[in-house]
């Protein structure tokens, strides 16, 4: 009877070995896994915060600048004198840079010799 409660014993340690290495293992590697992927998509939002605010303050410099540059163009349009002012609209820059260019016609080609087949 011993040596059947003993038997019994090893196949039932074996059998919880096996459900340890084939079943409770990869579980707790997939949710180890799945942590980390947490952990990174929880830092994630931060750092896009930090980009946004970069970005927002680029966006301001760029607005600051290009309201200064409009300002500096606009007063030099009313202190230069009428006379000097470039009369060209940007338009016509356009239009010639738009027009067709000339095409050269390919001389016409010889037409092939007709060669009769051999013994016809």
């Amino acid at each position: 009877m011993a040596k059947w409660f003993a038997l019994l014993l090893v196949i039932l340690l074996a059998a919880v070995a096996a459900f340890y290495f084939f079943v409770l293992q990869p579980q707790q590697h997939a949710l180890s896994e799945a942590q980390q992927a947490a952990t990174a998509c929880a830092q994630q939002p931060q750092g896009l915060r930090d980009k946004v605010a970069d970005l927002t303050i680029i966006r301001d410099q760029l607005q600051r600048s290009g309201a200064e540059l409009a300002q500096k163009v606009e007063r030099r349009r009313r202190s230069s004198p009428p006379s000097t002012r470039r009369r060209t609209s940007p338009n016509r820059r356009i239009e010639i840079l738009l027009l067709p260019l000339p095409v050269e016609e390919a001389p016409a080609a010889a037409p092939a010799p007709k060669s009769e087949a051999p013994g016809a």
